[in-house]
């Protein structure tokens, strides 16, 4: 659709009750000043919305009532200088559910945004992309406004994708606070965004290393207080790396928030020039470390095997087994 009416379109469900799957691509809606009545859609289950702006999005999110929203799917908004505000972009519905996973990914500019939710039968994901905004104004409006616009507080396993230049380190910080119940973190670290294609940069996983750190080592306040599974995802580990952590679970175990596992994993994508770089070479003795002395459990990869198990109702970032589907029908296909 192009140059319609928002108001138009609700009417046009208004006359859809039975309605249990709606689908909006459109270049530009019209969105008018006025607020508009509520429109109930009581069997309404699965939306997919997409090349909107955030101030579209809002005004049909916030106009619609659906009791029985299961899959909101908004893979592309457009937050510009004058919309990048805290505009709620959830309905009621999905606004109070209690979410029990978030993966959350930034790009190290904050530019776009990656964002999927999951609670028991509702799954939501987004893709949000800024433009005509300063840096500055993206990356406040990440580490203020944004979180306070999701159902953060029941969130109790949290992935995060991580790079050096950006401000993900401030970023995880901010997102702590609003997440008191996270038992398991994940932590991804790309290389790349950091030093072209230098997996094996040691620099860029000291800073990984460093931001993990200041996460168990905070006192005031505690952040992630129930955490007890910590899993973090390179492209490839090193004593420096194992050091810095052992002494920040050292911390977390002294101070009575002893972790029951924690866990080093190889990323697929860099499981080959591990096995390249340590072929023939004596492997080293992460032991040495102490990174094992503070937790129950501790994962480090120390053989030319993959080590990227653990959840088998992971399938990738940002996707479970138990995820809702998004509702299809057989004239949408070819």
């Amino acid at each position: 659709m192009e140059q319609v009416d928002a108001s138009t379109v609700l009417c046009l469900l208004m006359n859809t009750p039975a309605l249990e799957s709606l689908d909006i691509i459109s270049s530009e809606l019209i969105v008018p000043l006025d607020c508009t009545s509520p429109v109930t859609l009581p069997c309404l289950k699965s939306v997919h919305i997409s090349h909107l702006t955030s101030a579209e999005v809002h005004y049909l999110m916030a106009a619609l009532d659906v009791p029985a929203l299961a899959l909101l799917d908004l893979p592309t908004v457009f937050m510009g200088g004058a919309t990048l505000l805290a505009l709620p972009l959830l309905p009621h519905a999905l606004a109070t559910h209690r979410m029990r996973r978030l993966a959350f990914n930034v790009d190290r500019d904050f530019g776009s945004v990656d964002i999927a939710l999951h609670g028991p039968g509702v799954s939501l994901s987004m893709h949000l992309h800024a433009y005509d905004a300063q840096k500055a104004e993206r990356v406040q409006w990440a580490l203020t406004a944004f979180p306070t616009t999701l159902p953060l507080s029941g969130v109790e396993e949290l992935h995060i994708q991580a790079s050096q230049r950006d401000a993900s380190e401030d970023l995880l910080l901010r997102l702590a606070v609003y997440m008191p119940e996270v038992s398991t973190l994940l932590i991804r670290h790309d290389p790349r965004d950091d030093y072209g294609d230098d997996y094996e940069n040691v620099e860029g996983h000291v800073a990984l290393a460093r931001m993990v750190a200041r996460v168990l080592t905070s006192d005031s306040p505690v952040l992630f207080p129930r955490l007890a599974h910590l899993e973090l995802i390179v492209s490839s580990t090193t004593l420096a790396l194992c050091r810095l952590l052992a002494r920040a679970l050292a911390h977390r175990d002294e101070s009575g928030r002893r972790l029951r596992k924690f866990c080093i994993r190889l990323d697929d994508e860099y499981l080959f020039h591990w096995k390249l770089m340590w072929e023939g070479k004596r492997k080293p003795n992460y032991k040495e470390t102490g990174i094992f002395d503070h937790v129950d459990v501790c994962e480090v990869p120390d053989e030319f095997e993959d080590s990227s198990g653990g959840d088998e109702q992971r399938l990738e970032w940002g996707r479970w087994r138990d995820c809702v589907q998004r509702t299809t029908h057989e004239y949408w296909r070819e």
